[in-house]
Order: C-alpha cells, then sequence, then structure tokens
C-alpha cells in the first residue's frame, strides 16, 4: 500500500506543474488586451504627430493672409469701382474663404492653434484700402492684389516641396493653383488700362 501511494504521488505533482493555472491565463489574457491597446494609442498619437516649427509657422502665415483676403475683397465689393476689380474681389472671398476651411480643418487635425487675426502690416494695408473709394481704391487693391498672391505663391511653392508634414504638403500643392491664378489676373488687371466709370442717369 505503501509502495502504491510512493509511485502516484510524484505523476500527481508532475500533472499539477504542467498544468496551466487559471492566474496564468488571466496574465496572458490581460498582456494581449494591453498590447491591443497600446497598439491602439500608437495608432492615435500617429495622426497627432508634434508638426515641425517650419510647417507650424506657414500654416499661421497661411491662416493670416487668407484672412486678409478675404477682408480685402470684402472692402473692393463697396469701395471699388470697376467691375474687374469686383469681379477679381468676389472670387478671392470665395476662393480664400474655402480655403481657410480646409486650413482649420487641417490645423485640428494636427492640434495646431491658428491666429484669427491679420498681422499688424496687413491690418494697416486694410485700413489705408478702407480710407480709399473708386479708381483710388482700385489702383491700391490692384496694387496689395499682386504683392500678397506673389508671396503667398512663394510661400506654399516651398510648402509644396519642402513641408515634412505629408497632409500640410498635399495641401499647399492642392492650393498653389488656386493662387497662382489669382496672381495671374491681379497682374492682368495692373496691365489693362482701368475702364471709365459709366455716367449715372440724370
Amino acid at each position: 500500500m505503501k509502495r502504491t501511494l510512493i509511485a502516484v504521488l510524484p505523476c500527481a505533482l508532475w500533472l499539477s506543474a504542467c498544468t496551466p493555472s487559471a492566474t496564468d491565463d488571466a496574465v496572458v489574457s490581460d498582456s494581449g488586451g494591453s498590447g491591443a491597446q497600446s497598439s491602439s494609442q500608437a495608432t492615435t498619437d500617429a495622426s497627432k504627430t508634434q508638426v515641425v516649427a517650419e510647417d507650424m509657422q506657414f500654416m499661421k502665415d497661411a491662416a493670416q493672409s487668407g484672412i486678409a483676403e478675404v477682408k480685402m475683397g470684402e472692402l473692393a465689393a463697396s469701395n471699388g469701382e470697376t467691375q474687374p476689380v469686383k469681379d477679381l474681389a468676389k472670387k478671392l472671398v470665395t476662393d480664400h474663404g474655402k480655403v481657410n476651411e480646409e486650413l482649420k480643418q487641417l490645423a485640428t487635425k494636427k492640434s495646431v492653434t491658428l491666429p484669427d487675426a491679420v498681422t499688424e502690416q496687413q491690418k494697416t494695408m486694410l485700413q489705408h484700402l478702407s480710407s480709399l473709394k473708386g479708381s483710388e481704391f482700385d489702383s491700391a487693391f490692384k496694387q496689395h492684389a499682386v504683392e500678397n498672391h506673389q508671396k503667398s505663391v512663394d510661400k506654399f511653392k516651398t510648402a509644396a516641396e519642402k513641408a515634412k508634414d505629408a497632409d500640410l504638403k498635399a495641401f499647399a500643392a492642392k492650393t498653389l493653383p488656386t493662387l497662382q491664378q489669382h496672381l495671374a489676373l491681379a497682374k492682368q488687371l495692373t496691365a489693362t488700362p482701368p475702364t471709365a466709370a459709366q455716367p449715372q442717369p440724370q
């Protein structure tokens, strides 16, 4: 009888050691869950990768420039004289309004806070335009439209080629043709003699 017990006891101990415990299963399960959570967190973090300083500065410059273009276009609706100026102004308001909204959505995605006001230089320009009427306004508007869009085209071209953030690079490349069109139209206006205002009926 004693011999039988001695023989059975090692087998029982061996089976106990080889059978995984509920605690071991829980550890494995927790480890798997933690891994999935870490993977999910990594994906979330990847979508909000920190934007480098150069890209962030471009986004802020583009936001302020876009706001200024819309305000300049709105001024032309009330202070402008010739129809070509008013037509370009309307296009600026429409196109830059859309671009500004796209930039805001991109900034939200990248956790970047954009300025909601123009620079001091742009503010001075807008104040100067608001003090003008008729042909004087048209002349100043055309000049500013060329200068502002030339700067914007240069900045967007650089961003389309060198931006580190892929989404921002795509945004710049997509917007560039619109800015180039605005620049071409503004240059065309400056090369065209102003059309005389139609006499008002008595």
